[in-house]
């Protein structure tokens, strides 16, 4: 911690993290491993397509399960998970019959 420019720590100022091949020791300095480099993924429209429909399904099921234990836990509420189509649902939670604030996605 720095007050009026002076580190006030018995191990003077902050270092950068060393990392291997940044800065840091290395005992091949010369070399350079294959494991280093790598080549961009290009993901094909079918993968795009296919990896947001698992993602948005994690996360459906992730928001219907904590309503669900969320009225476990909290006898006063309830709620309503209502799905509209592949690509959107509406939570909606009540407490004491109240809607309360809940996100829906798209």
């Amino acid at each position: 911690m720095a007050v009026g420019g002076i580190y006030k720590t018995r191990w003077g100022p902050p270092r950068s993290p060393r990392f291997g091949g940044h800065g840091g020791r290395s005992a091949k300095k010369d070399t350079v491993g294959a494991g280093e480099h790598k080549i961009k993924k290009e993901f094909t429209d079918l993968e795009k397509d296919e990896f947001r429909d698992e993602a948005f399904e994690y996360i459906a099921n992730y928001f219907e399960n904590s309503l669900a234990e969320l009225k476990e836990r909290n006898p006063e509420i309830d709620y309503r998970y209502r799905p509209i189509d592949p690509h959107n649902f509406t939570p909606t939670a009540y407490k004491k019959a109240l809607r309360q604030p809940v996100v829906g996605f798209r």
